[in-house]
């Protein structure tokens, strides 16, 4: 069977650096998510000649010269290396010899390529590294690799913008494609699998979606901190199955408190393996989701349930929500009113599976911070309401670009 090469928007990115900016690259993202895949790509078809290096295991920190080590590696002077178009994989495996390497790569601006499961540089004084941070498949994405037509992906913009509704036959065709891919995650191997129709290896990709995750956590040196980042971890599926979804401490066990672990889910978040949302007004309350939307796995799609459904698309919203860079919280009052999403500072966000045209939760946000333009998101077509705007849910990875006009 043909091999198959996704289409991955993230290429224009990397061109985009390759020809504007001077100085390395930082990719990270989840494992799997085909970083060390599109790089490659990127260099067998827009470069003459790369090199790519992947550390031993038993590299050691301690190097004295990390830029003569890698060039005796390729059996090549450290000039000659310094020329060349570098991809270096794994790089969070030793992120003290790769930060040396990092440095010599910003002050000659070598065109190279660091590639690492987390922003390991967050907290460094390295803020000049052009970075790109990489995801699963939007919803785009899957639309050109199953064969749409750019039609179908423009329209969602053009017929938005201009406040229209879709026609129903390509609104209900693009509901369906999007339920199919809430199953696949996203995640490339799976929709290639899709893409095969070899359904039963998805299946078997998605139960051990999470290993990856608890592979990172493994990496962390301190003994106490790693514990606490895997019972956190042990306790997201039960935490996310609540109807109410805030993080509760004593799921891991009685007398846990947030000052306790506020290191661990520090370094969950800063590695991307959970993603946080703060409440509006109290940072102490808060929901972690997982990272990519297929972790809320079911064996069989065929038999999710609507709440498992809506779990797994209420992460798939703030999934994109941090990809396009969006400012998101949550918001509740009492026990009365609740929002899944604050974004942009004020504007809130409800989301539905079916059409409801009224929301109480939407209101009472409304009535209570000055009537802000509303977003609902839902199965409906298009629809403003003057004090809301509903959108339908396969939209939303037009979401910077919709908010512009539509709020």
């Amino acid at each position: 069977m043909e091999k198959i090469i996704l289409k991955r928007n993230i290429i224009e990115s990397i061109k985009n650096w390759d020809e504007e900016q001077a100085g390395p690259l930082f990719l990270y993202g989840l494992k799997g998510v085909g970083k060390a895949f599109i790089c490659r790509e990127y260099a067998k078809n827009f470069r003459e000649s790369f090199l790519y290096y992947e550390p031993e295991l038993s590299l050691s920190s301690e190097i004295p010269d990390p830029l003569e080590h890698v060039a005796e590696h390729f059996g090549l002077s450290t000039d000659v290396l310094a020329s060349e178009f570098l991809i270096l994989n794994e790089t969070e495996k030793n992120e003290a010899f790769f930060m040396e390497l990092m440095k010599k790569a910003l002050s000659g601006r070598y065109k190279w390529i660091f590639i690492s499961d987390h922003d390991y540089l967050k907290n460094t004084a390295e803020t000049d590294v052009f970075k790109l941070q990489m995801f699963p498949l939007q919803f785009d994405e899957f639309l050109t690799n199953l064969g749409y037509n750019d039609w179908y992906v423009s329209s969602i913009s053009e017929t938005l913008k201009r406040k229209e509704k879709l026609p129903d036959i390509v609104h209900n065709n693009l509901i369906s494609t999007f339920e199919e891919y809430m199953w696949t995650g996203g995640m490339p191997e799976v929709v290639k699998d899709y893409i095969k129709e070899d359904r039963l290896n998805i299946r078997s990709r998605q139960m051990d979606a999470k290993l990856p995750v608890y592979s990172s956590v493994s990496g962390i040196g301190d003994l106490s901190l790693r514990n606490k980042c895997v019972q956190i971890l042990d306790t997201l599926d039960a935490q996310l199955k609540k109807s109410n979804k805030k993080f509760m401490f004593n799921q891991i066990r009685n007398g846990v408190t947030y000052q306790m672990y506020s290191g661990a889910l520090d370094t969950l978040t800063d590695r991307s393996l959970c993603l946080r949302i703060n409440e509006r007004s109290d940072e102490r309350k808060f929901k972690l989701f997982y990272p990519e939307f297929s972790f809320n796995t079911t064996e069989n799609f065929d038999e999710i349930t609507d709440v498992e459904f809506l779990l797994r698309e209420e992460n798939y919203l703030l999934q994109t929500f941090v990809q396009k860079g969006i400012e998101v919280k949550f918001w509740e009052s009492g026990n009365r009113a609740e929002l899944p999403f604050v974004i942009d500072s004020d504007i809130p966000v409800d989301y539905h599976g079916e059409n409801r045209k009224v929301s109480k939760s939407i209101l009472s946000y409304q009535n209570k911070f000055g009537n802000p333009k509303a977003l609902k998101i839902s199965d409906s077509n298009f629809v403003d309401e003057g004090n809301s705007v509903t959108i339908p849910v396969y939209s939303v990875f037009y979401i910077e670009k919709l908010l512009k006009v539509l709020v």
